[in-house]
């Protein structure tokens, strides 16, 4: 793939090493690098494209799943996270003082 020019993020082999993933840097890379691993494999294997997703275990944990759109549109997960700073601070102060006034 190198080679090819094409930008691997990340590659695994499932557990019973029947079958892996690769994740790509370019959408758009997927054709070319099908045809380059299909070439390198050959007959004896399949290779398929899909749109593998990348929701961190931490968000799917809170029940985050990829939107399911349709067969023409891509799905996914939009995640926005807002902190208010100075509260979280002042609470933080706050569970600080209470530490040091037991210590002391």
């Amino acid at each position: 793939l190198t080679d090819a020019g094409i930008q691997v993020k990340a590659a695994t082999l499932a557990a019973d090493a029947k079958g892996g993933l690769l994740r790509l840097t370019k959408q758009e890379d997927q054709l070319p690098a099908k045809d380059v691993v299909r070439k390198a494999m050959g007959d004896d294997y399949v290779v398929a494209l899909n749109l593998a997703q990348t929701t961190p275990k931490w968000l799917r944990s809170i029940g985050a799943h990829p939107m399911k759109l349709g067969l023409d549109l891509s799905g996914g997960v939009h995640f926005l996270l807002e902190v208010d700073m100075d509260k979280a601070l002042d609470a933080r102060l706050k569970v600080y003082e209470g530490d040091v006034k037991s210590l002391l």
